[in-house]
Parts: structure tokens; sequence; C-alpha cells
């Protein structure tokens, strides 16, 4: 019986390295995998000539006006936005607790006030009014793909990586901005923001079934 039970836990030890090491060895594949990609798309995308903002961005296709609100339902449907990032705020309580919690956070402040800075650019397009739509979209991508990037690669790196990447968000609104003030309106690093993370995640999970299946083989 003592040799039974020791070797039951040895099996038990190997059997827990080896998952552990099989996990870490996937982690480490798909966090090279997804960064080779990140690179590749940042220099793909700068590897174009600058991209101005479109003139007719700002002619809607519906501009009716109601109750003396131009543009009514470009404006009113934001709403919805503001009662998703709120009703996300109410439920912050009740969330456990390997839930990243800041990073949860910023994302449903940024869909609130996506609400708000949307339907002040459908009131009065422009330019300017545009940064006040595109500015909190930036702060939510950022917070969605950091708690993307904690759950399914690295905890410590998701936590590290929050406000930088919102950071980098909201630089990118600003070049833009900046950008079109000068004359030479360039997209570039706003487009990498909004469209990179749609592209890594899932990316990310076509890359973990990949690896499973060839593990297996």
């Amino acid at each position: 019986m003592p040799r039974l039970a020791y070797l039951m836990t040895a099996a038990r030890s190997f059997w827990l390295r080896k998952t552990r090491n099989q996990l870490m060895s996937r982690k480490n594949w798909r966090g090279w995998f997804l960064g080779a990609v990140t690179v590749g798309g940042v220099a793909a995308a700068f590897w174009f000539p600058p991209l101005p903002q479109d003139p007719t961005y700002h002619a809607f296709a519906d501009r009716r006006t109601f109750s003396g609100i131009p543009n009514f339902w470009n404006v009113c449907s934001n709403l919805s936005f503001v009662l998703v990032g709120a009703f996300g705020l109410r439920m912050c309580s009740r969330l456990g607790s390997p839930t990243p919690r800041s990073a949860y956070v910023v994302f449903c402040i940024g869909v609130v006030c996506i609400g708000f800075g949307s339907a002040y650019y459908h009131y009065a397009p422009s330019t300017t009014a545009l940064v006040w739509d595109r500015l909190p979209m930036t702060v939510a991508f950022m917070a969605l793909f950091s708690m993307v990037v904690r759950d399914r690669l690295s905890d410590q790196g998701g936590r590290v990586m929050l406000w930088p990447l919102v950071l980098v968000g909201v630089a990118s609104v600003g070049y833009w901005y900046w950008s079109e003030l000068h004359g030479r309106g360039d997209l570039r690093a706003y487009g990498v923001v909004q469209f990179l993370p749609m592209l890594l995640m899932p990316l990310d999970t076509i890359g973990n079934n990949v690896y499973s299946v060839y593990a297996e083989l």
C-alpha cells in the first residue's frame, strides 16, 4: 500500500508538471505569434501613405430633424451606449475576484462616454466634434483588449498594459486631429488602434485551437 500511494503521488506530480509546461508553452507560442502579427500590422499600416479623413464622412444618410434635434435618430440612438455602460458599472460590485476590475470599469466608462461623445458629434457633425466621438471609443477598445490579454495570455501583462494601451489610443486620436489641423490628415495610427485588436482577438482563439490540434498529434 505505501508503494502504491507513492506511485500515485509521483504520477499526479508528473501529470501536473506536464500540464503546467504545456500551458506555458502554449501561452509563449501565442504571445510570439500575436506579437509578430502586431509588428506586421503596424508596419503594414505605416507602409501606406497618410490617410486623410474623407470629407463626406459627416454627410449622414438620415438628416431628419425632430423636436428641434438635427440628425435625430443618429443622436438619440446613442442612448443605448449610455444605458449599457451604466448597467455595466452598476454590476461592478458583483464581479468575482479574478475579474480585471480596473479594466472593466474603464471599459464601462468608455462605453458611457461613447454615448455622449457620439451624440454630440452627430448633433453638429464636424472634425472637432468627431474627436469626442473617437476618444471614448479608443478608451473602450484598449480596455477590452487589455482584459482579453489578461484572460488569454498573461494576468500580469494585461494588468500592466491597461494604461499604456489607453494612452496609445488617446494619442492616436490626438495625432489624427493634429494632422487634420495642419492640412495633412492621417488616420493610420487611429486605424491601427481600432482594427488591430479586432484582428488579434479572433487570431488568438484560432491560434490556440491550432496549437491544441498540433499538440495532440
